[in-house]
């Protein structure tokens, strides 16, 4: 532990969330698999984590402008050029449709929404851990999806501004290691207490595992996923036929 407290707050949270990282790029690939295997299931999605950026960026906002310790705090690191309530609208319309807002939000993401608030009310300062797992995620993994996306839908866009519709959530207007550099030395340069620093960490778990349950309790999902294997199925088949084939030939 006295080794870690010397290390930078992001490596910190990035070493402390090792386990449930890989867990984190597991979800990256679902989200890649989802969305080049079932628009519908995409379109949903993206409705239910357009409630969650939106709850998690309405509180950090209104204790920006509280002005409150926490919200001082926050702002060190806020960067609202990154914010993607809007994007994650503007692909809602895309992929849900114009009737977005009738799609109803989950179960588990009425109970994600709920710890979210009751965390800004009672310790908002472990809003930080929402702040760096959500973005940093989308500047990871997301930047992969959004390519295959862009494969799927035949777009070709850049890596910042420009991008096509669709992939709004995953389009910023500066390229994207000069937000990660940004980001972290902004995160880096918080001085915070022990305590403080630990519930931010233990917090940073916890996204990772909520967001794990509301990918799971997508409607749609399991059948989804059969259809991957079947489809993964029948071409590990015909490359077996192949390689016969290959063999008949030579021999």
């Amino acid at each position: 532990m006295s080794n870690q407290r010397s290390l930078s707050l992001s490596d910190r949270i990035n070493l402390h969330t090792r386990k449930v990282h890989s867990q984190n790029h597991w979800i990256s690939n679902i989200k890649l698999l989802i969305c080049l295997l079932d628009h519908q299931l995409y379109a949903r999605l993206v409705r239910q984590f357009y409630e969650l950026y939106k709850t998690v960026e309405d509180e950090v906002t209104r204790h920006i402008e509280a002005g409150d310790e926490a919200g001082l705090l926050l702002k060190q690191v806020a960067m609202r050029e990154i914010f993607r309530e809007e994007a994650f609208r503007e692909d809602a319309r895309y992929w849900c449709g114009p009737d977005w807002r009738d799609w109803k939000e989950s179960g588990p993401m009425k109970k994600y929404k709920a710890h979210v608030k009751e965390l800004s009310e009672k310790e908002p300062v472990v809003l930080l851990a929402y702040l760096y797992t959500m973005y940093l995620g989308l500047f990871a993994g997301g930047q992969l999806v959004r390519r295959k996306l862009a494969k799927k839908l035949g777009f070709a866009p850049s890596s910042c501004s420009g991008g096509s519709e669709g992939l709004s959530i995953f389009t910023f207007s500066n390229p994207i290691f000069e937000l990660k550099r940004a980001y972290h030395q902004r995160f880096d340069a918080l001085e915070l207490s022990e305590d403080v620093t630990q519930r931010i960490l233990d917090e940073a778990q916890l996204v990772f595992a909520k967001n794990l349950v509301i990918i799971a309790d997508l409607e749609g999902l399991p059948g989804a996923l059969w259809r991957l294997f079947i489809v993964r199925l029948w071409w590990i088949w015909m490359a077996l036929i192949a390689v016969w084939f290959m063999w008949k030939t030579l021999s």
